[in-house]
């Protein structure tokens, strides 16, 4: 099929995204429309005043590179298609702020589970099955490709089409990735650290044996992309006090779902009747609480009510006052970060200090152990071998160590964080020292613990 160019979408990272006429029913249709009120970085916006963009912004960013990627790779015209519209249509299931929605609401549901949904991306899927959005693809003749390429499960996509699907996410070096690295340093301020040579990436990747290979000319950016990966979720998406703010929102949303069944609200959607998930965004979900939970007398919704008055006003009642970074090297790396048992040790670490906090009047619910997990690599199926695949200047096929692509980087990160109630702020200093001599013992047993 001929695509017709329709629009031209100024945009601060690409300059320039076209959308084509036949594909503009599906940009504007509501379920699309809807990410425009999803804030692309949940709570990061209290840090960092910029981070307001939106998950909109992202899918047309991610279409756009998934377009020059496949372009790359191959020139068949339906795939093309497919995959640029897998792009602008990844984030489509993202409930309000994000991945925090995942966390306090799909990922707690039994209900959801049973229907196959674990996961924001699962929930997409569902929403495109059932509504016009399939309509639109049938009529562009590429429904069927896009099941098959967008399945979840890499094993269920069929070899030959699975670059097509890496081209998106679940890849070192995804669209999806590079557009919000690039993306969200630009909004946050950090473009520093965001910094993404996208284009040599592409130009220097091509197709072998249902994979994505990597010429050896581009390693050094690839690096570099590792890197400009790793400096922002040290610096931006683990933050800790955009952190200690998502912990608002995952409780909020926690106790509002008590209250107006989100989880009900979904199961209609995937049925169909997508109206009342339309208003699940950021702001109207806030706005809901707000209007009704003032003067309510339901427990739950004069809890979320709490919580969303603080995050209004932008009140943060956790410092965090403590933390260590256990990083995992060289070829050991994999087994030894699969069976560290960090919440074994966070118990072990609560079971040395709370005896001794509580002469201080600070109970375990005046704590919070918070946990980050970052791996050197993105999830991709790469990461079972270890390996990466890379075409030498002499067109040879090798099969690179990621130890030797990091240079030393640790593979693996594990960081701990404890938060206290700052309403024990006169003993900040006591809890943290008390908190250092108990995790010296982690230190002692655990592997390249550094404080």
């Amino acid at each position: 099929m001929v695509m017709i160019r329709s629009k031209l979408i100024r945009d601060p990272i690409h300059n320039y995204i076209e959308i084509y006429h036949e594909e503009i029913p599906i940009v504007d249709h509501p379920l699309v429309q809807r990410l425009r009120h999803i804030r692309q970085l949940q709570t990061t916006y209290l840090t960092y005043v910029g981070g307001e963009h939106s998950r909109f912004q992202h899918s047309l960013g991610v279409m756009h590179l998934a377009t020059e990627f496949s372009s790359h790779l191959g020139n068949d015209k339906d795939m093309i298609r497919t995959t640029r519209l897998l792009g602008l249509l990844h984030d489509i299931g993202h409930g309000p702020y994000s991945h925090t929605f995942d966390d306090a609401i799909i990922q707690k549901s039994s209900e959801l589970k049973q229907k196959g949904i674990r996961s924001h991306e699962d929930l997409g899927l569902m929403l495109i099955k059932n509504s016009e959005i399939r309509d639109y693809l049938e009529d562009l003749g590429v429904y069927d490709m896009f099941m098959r390429i967008a399945h979840n499960n890499i094993e269920e996509i069929p070899r030959d089409l699975r670059p097509y699907h890496y081209v998106v996410k679940n890849w070192i070096y995804p669209a999806d990735i590079m557009d919000f690295l690039m993306r969200d340093a630009y909004y946050t301020g950090t473009k520093e650290y965001g910094f993404v040579d996208y284009y040599r990436l592409i130009k220097f990747s091509e197709i072998v044996d249902g994979e994505i290979a990597i010429a050896e000319q581009a390693i050094s950016t690839l690096r570099n992309f590792l890197m400009a990966r790793s400096y922002m979720f040290s610096s931006v998406y683990f933050h800790p006090t955009c952190r200690a703010t998502d912990f608002i929102v995952v409780d909020m949303l926690f106790e509002a779902n008590k209250y107006y069944d989100f989880e009900g609200i979904i199961l209609k959607a995937i049925q169909g009747d997508y109206e009342d998930f339309l208003m699940l965004t950021d702001e109207s979900v806030v706005y809901l609480i707000l209007r009704d939970g003032k003067n309510t007398r339901d427990k739950h919704l004069k809890k979320a009510y709490e919580y969303a008055s603080m995050l209004v006003r932008r009140i943060i009642p956790w410092k965090m006052i403590y933390f260590i970074d256990i990083p995992f090297r060289g070829e050991d790396a994999a087994v030894s970060y699969k069976y560290f048992d960090v919440r074994k040790h966070i118990e072990e670490v609560k079971a040395e200090v709370m005896p001794k906090l509580e002469d201080l009047g600070v109970s375990e619910e005046d704590l919070v152990f918070d946990h980050t997990k970052y791996k050197y690599l993105p999830d991709n199926p790469r990461e079972v071998k270890g390996t990466i695949a890379v075409k030498t200047r002499n067109g040879e096929l090798h099969e690179v160590p990621i130890v030797k692509i990091a240079e030393g980087y640790p593979l693996y990160t594990i960081t701990i964080r404890v938060y206290v109630s700052k309403k024990h702020r006169e003993h900040f200093d006591t809890i943290k020292r008390t908190l250092k001599e108990a995790f010296e013992k982690l230190k002692s047993t655990s592997i390249g613990v550094t404080m």
